[in-house]
């Protein structure tokens, strides 16, 4: 598991105690819901601990859309069109690159496109190379751990033990069925969705 959500925080939030004989099933539903959630928005919501490259296709532009990173060590712009050799560009100095969107560290979002002041990504295949920590925060937000408490609790609620009312209504949000017995419950599965619908990431 990743940390999006625990077995305590379900516990909190359903208020039961889930018995030890179901803990290792919630423990594989979150996980599951994990991958669910990365793959629906095509995001990482934990970054990696330790740096690695990437390559991106050169776009001939200024600005290079990257994926999601929380920390950049080294980036270098290709010197041909199929990354045969590379050029470091510097943090620092006139022909330094600029991490966007601004202030992304105080506004808590990740870098997502990288800048040059002097010169373009040249076009090209994978010619363009950036070493970084990968993912979408060093900390899983608070709204998705709250969508994949809830989106849990919904797996949850279809064991017998967990719900004794008859009025339990069920809902499909991919290849899951969820279950909740009030409104209450419902409302925050609606809010889940938005949630992340409001994260998935949209390819240009």
């Amino acid at each position: 598991m990743k940390g999006y959500s625990s077995i305590l925080a379900i516990e909190n939030y359903l208020l039961l105690t889930i018995e030890a004989s179901y803990q290792e099933q919630v423990e594989n539903w979150i996980a599951s819901i994990e991958k669910f959630i990365d793959q629906l928005t095509g995001r990482n919501f934990v970054a990696d601990s330790a740096t690695s490259a990437r390559v991106f296709d050169g776009n001939g532009r200024t600005d290079l859309l990257i994926d999601d990173c929380v920390a950049i060590t080294k980036v270098e712009a290709g010197n041909d069109e199929c990354g045969d050799s590379f050029t470091e560009v510097l943090a620092a100095g006139s022909g330094r690159y600029l991490a966007l969107p601004n202030n992304y560290a105080s506004l808590g979002v990740p870098i997502r496109k990288l800048h040059l002041l002097s010169g373009y990504w040249l076009k090209g295949l994978q010619n363009a190379r950036i070493t970084a920590k990968w993912g979408y925060s060093t900390v899983v937000p608070d709204d998705i751990k709250f969508a994949v408490t809830v989106i849990v609790a919904g797996l949850c609620c279809n064991l017998g033990q967990l719900v004794t009312s008859r009025n339990v209504q069920s809902e499909r949000i991919g290849e899951y069925s969820v279950s909740y017995a009030n409104d209450a419950n419902w409302q925050d599965f609606a809010r889940a969705k938005q949630i992340l619908e409001s994260y998935k990431k949209f390819e240009i």
